[in-house]
């Protein structure tokens, strides 16, 4: 019998995927790859008709067939795995994701229609690096980058409420068995020693620094360091990079 609803509420390129697909091997837990569990408040007309269980065996799909997903130069492989599925949910993040949940005639929406209580899982990396990996990704520059990652941030901010479990990437890859026992506690299951062992073994060694700093300017790197330093949940990251080089 599902009795939650798992979403992600952080921005791209935190990891987040990661988390998802290791969530995945749970024997409670579908989290699907590629199905949004939003498209029917994105695309209202597209999919008016569609009900609640029709959206949960979407999601179910989705998750049951074998694959790799390869995000981010990284490959996690999912297993398809018979489940007595308590909890459901999507591993989307970003901006636009965290602007559809805000608007509150749409989150009271989705509540209802799900008829489930939503936790979040919040993930955050060192901000310079979300930022440039980003870039890298979407080539639109670092200070459209930096403008995008900071709206997200206010975004997350107004929806974090006492059902989000915050973790930080870097934590998680020190100890990622720790982390797991503490998410499925949040998410209130139960997991195996064998579970545990299979999922960190899938854990990269270390955070992939992708901070550049010629690729920045000053004014960036001090409005980014301006605004860790009034974030409750960034702060720890506050001043790590300061400086470009004076050539740049």
């Amino acid at each position: 019998m599902i009795e939650k609803c798992l979403l992600f509420l952080c921005p791209v390129r935190t990891g987040h995927t990661l988390i998802s697909s290791l969530l995945n091997f749970h024997e409670n837990i579908a989290m699907s790859i590629e199905y949004n569990l939003l498209n029917k408040f994105i695309y209202p007309e597209k999919h008016k008709k569609l009900s609640k269980n029709k959206m949960f065996s979407k999601v179910v799909k989705d998750f049951s067939i074998d694959r790799s997903v390869e995000k981010g130069g990284y490959e996690y492989e999912i297993k398809n795995m018979k489940k007595d599925i308590k909890v459901i949910g999507d591993s989307m993040a970003g901006v636009k994701y965290n602007s559809l949940l805000y608007k509150d005639d749409n989150y009271e929406e989705f509540l209802s229609f799900i008829e489930l209580p939503i936790y979040f899982i919040s993930v955050y990396r060192n901000p310079f690096d979300v930022i440039q990996s980003s870039h890298e990704m979407n080539n639109c520059g670092i200070g459209y980058n930096t403008s995008v990652f900071l709206y997200n941030m206010h975004l997350i901010e107004k929806l974090v409420n006492e059902n989000t479990f915050t973790l930080y990437l870097e934590d998680f890859i020190d100890d990622p068995k720790l982390w797991l026992k503490n998410i499925l506690s949040f998410l209130e299951l139960e997991c195996s020693d064998n579970y545990l062992n299979l999922c960190s073994k899938k854990v990269f060694s270390k955070p992939n620094k992708r901070f550049i700093e010629s690729e920045w300017t000053p004014q960036n790197i001090s409005l980014v360091n301006d605004f860790i330093y009034n974030n409750t949940y960034l702060k720890r990251y506050y001043n790590e990079f300061q400086t470009v080089d004076e050539t740049n």
